[in-house]
């Protein structure tokens, strides 16, 4: 490996660098690519992180009425044995939240 100052003599004598012409030859997408390969784009949706609300209650679909006089969507309730209830929801712009009840009695 050359040090700075052998770079600029070759350089001023018209020598090529050619590992530093390589790395500059590289095109930006190529580089770019090279730098995030392991945070690659992936093809498969990825699971991500959702918001849950805790409710007092889920019961009488009373929660889903009002996510819908909101705009939004709610599916039933579903339990979570021994933990409680959860009903997953969408927001107007199609965003996941979920609503909670915790119930040990859950079943």
């Amino acid at each position: 490996m050359r040090t700075r100052a052998q770079a600029k003599e070759a350089a001023a004598a018209g020598e090529a660098d050619t590992a530093a012409s390589k790395r500059r030859s590289r095109a930006p997408a190529e580089l770019a690519q090279a730098d995030t390969a392991p945070h690659a784009v992936a093809t498969e949706p990825q699971p991500v992180a959702v918001t849950a609300v805790r409710m007092v209650s889920l019961d009488e679909g009373l929660y889903a009425l009002r996510v819908g006089e909101l705009g939004g969507t709610a599916d039933d309730k579903q339990p979570v044995p021994t933990h409680g209830w959860f009903a997953g929801c969408k927001d107007t712009e199609g965003n996941a939240f979920s609503l909670w009840q915790g119930d040990e009695n859950a079943a």
